[in-house]
């Protein structure tokens, strides 16, 4: 998503990396920078873990037989 540069407070100089939090209608958001130019800053708001391949390991402790 690309935002206008203004939404930085003024003291504040996005660069490519960094992360930032905002409030919105729905609440938190944090996004990343991917890139910035003299107007505008294109943002990433997928959370970090989207896109990669997640391994869990399990231990099943109980079947209900009567869900079976």
């Amino acid at each position: 998503m690309t935002v206008n540069r203004t939404i930085f407070a003024e003291n504040t100089t996005p660069e490519v990396g960094e992360t930032y939090s905002s409030l919105t209608d729905q609440g938190f958001i944090k996004f990343t920078v991917t890139a910035v130019n003299a107007s505008d800053v294109t943002v990433d708001t997928n959370h970090p873990m989207a896109g990669k391949t997640l391994n869990f390991d399990i231990e099943l402790v109980s079947i209900n037989p009567a869900d079976v």
